[in-house]
């Protein structure tokens, strides 16, 4: 939870530079255990998000309950995955990746 947190605030950092900087607004949410789950689907579902930084236990939720999707998502970033195989967590990363719609 901790890490995405800490990437969440460096994410937030970048787009108020951006902001800042006359570049469009990007919207970007943080979803993570001990967090309300409906108040985080109901924040993306509202408005949308173009960046969601999720612990992968928090995204499989999300997605099982079919509160968010990843039909146009064009970028998945699973921070660290070797190591979650390496720690017996390949049916969770295999589980994000069915979620994940292929594009040509």
């Amino acid at each position: 939870r901790e890490l995405a947190r800490q990437t969440h605030e460096v994410i937030c950092s970048l787009i108020d530079g951006l902001v800042k900087a006359g570049f469009p607004s990007i919207r970007c949410c943080l979803c993570i255990g001990g967090m309300a789950v409906k108040e985080q689907a109901d924040i993306v579902k509202r408005s949308g998000v173009h960046i969601l930084v999720a612990t992968p236990g928090r995204l499989i939720d999300l997605l099982q309950r079919k509160m968010i999707n990843l039909e146009v998502c064009r970028y998945l970033v699973l921070d660290e995955a070797d190591r979650m195989i390496d720690m017996g967590f390949e049916e969770e990363v295999r589980t994000i990746f069915s979620y994940f719609k292929v594009r040509n």
